[in-house]
Parts: structure tokens; sequence; C-alpha cells
């Protein structure tokens, strides 16, 4: 995060023992999607799936604040997203040579997705 010169921070509640970290906001989260170097925390096998989910929301966020972006182009960019959001694992997690994790669960759509995707 120095590198791309944004402020996060984690900490612990004091009271309730749960970790909390900054919020990212404006630039600092448009920085964060762009740049991150994603190969600092997971193994390459992952780096690309998340890379294009993290690339797919940026496309998603400069769509959404263009005023002159196609309703049905969004719609279907946003699908397209989800979709991806929602990649199942594959193959079986006791063979570890074949098995390659998926990203999120359908329980873990919040109720912003759905409106982009659904209602947007």
């Amino acid at each position: 995060m120095q590198r791309l010169k944004v402020s996060f921070h984690f900490w612990e509640d004091e009271k309730s023992y749960v970790w909390k970290y900054t919020s990212l906001m404006g630039d600092d989260k448009k920085t964060v999607l762009q740049f991150f170097n994603l190969k600092l925390l997971f193994k390459p096998s992952r780096v690309e799936l998340i890379r294009k989910l993290w690339d797919g929301f940026y496309e998603l966020y400069c769509a959404l604040r263009n005023k002159n972006t196609d309703p049905a182009q969004l719609k279907q960019q946003s699908l397209e997203w989800l979709s991806l959001f929602l990649t199942p694992l594959q193959g079986n997690p006791s063979h570890p040579k074949t098995y390659v994790r998926g990203l999120y669960m359908l329980n873990q759509i919040t109720p912003y997705m759905h409106a982009l995707v659904y209602h947007g």
C-alpha cells in the first residue's frame, strides 16, 4: 500500500477483539483496484482469477460514472461480472494437484450487487 501511496491500516478493536481496517474511498479505492499487487497475498493460480474480478469491478465502476454508458451494455457487463464472482470450485479439495478454488458463493451476493445486476 505504501507503493501505491494509499493509507490503509488493520487494528484489533480493544473491546470486541475484532480486526478492523481502514475503509477505502474514492481515488484510493480506484488505485487499489487497479494497481494492488495481488501476488503478495495469493498463489499464482488465484491471482489471475482475482485480478479479472477486480478489473471487471473497476470497469463497472467507471461505466456507472459515465453518463454515456448504454444501460443494456451495463446490464450485460454486470451479469458477466456476477458470473465471474460466482466462479465455482473445480475438482476435489482432497486432491490438491487438480483442485482449483472458486471465488464466492451465492449467499455472498450483497444487496448492492443484486440491485446493480437485476434493477440497474
